[in-house]
């Protein structure tokens, strides 16, 4: 188990959001699970984002959700 600041940390990435959010693990973003942390790399996936339920989301600092 991890807190969302370790994994920061560990991929040298910037952390918008709750640095305490401890995460157990990883699951796709089409089957997103409470405690997980889901990767968005792919505009196809955009769809899902909105149904996420993983507790945290890794994206490219290239990319754009919103």
């Amino acid at each position: 188990m991890a807190t969302l600041s370790e994994l920061t940390e560990l991929v040298n990435g910037k952390l918008i959001g709750d640095p305490l959010i401890e995460i157990n693990g990883v699951s796709e973003i089409e089957n997103s699970k409470p405690g997980t942390l889901s990767f968005f790399h792919l505009p196809k996936y955009k769809k899902y984002l909105s149904n996420l339920k993983s507790s945290a989301i890794l994206v490219d600092n290239e990319k754009k959700i919103i």
